[in-house]
């Protein structure tokens, strides 16, 4: 497991100790980790609207013209 280090207000050091029963470094492991997921979800969602808009629009109709040529098939 990789070894990150980060800095905090003298004060709020203090209050982490003053909850010594949470195990901080599994809270902010899972932090990170839903953060990131979060992200990757807004970044799947951004392609997908750029996808949206690249393709053209279906026109009225078209998906029966497709459900009768697959059937004669």
């Amino acid at each position: 497991m990789a070894v990150i280090t980060f800095r905090i207000p003298e004060t709020l050091k203090e209050k982490l100790k003053e909850h010594s029963d949470i195990n901080w470094s599994e809270f902010v492991r899972e932090a990170i980790a839903k953060k990131i997921e979060l992200e990757e979800r807004k970044e799947a969602a951004a392609q997908v609207d750029r996808i949206k808009r690249s393709i053209e629009p279906v026109q009225k109709g078209q998906i029966d013209r497709w459900v009768k040529e697959d059937r004669k098939r």
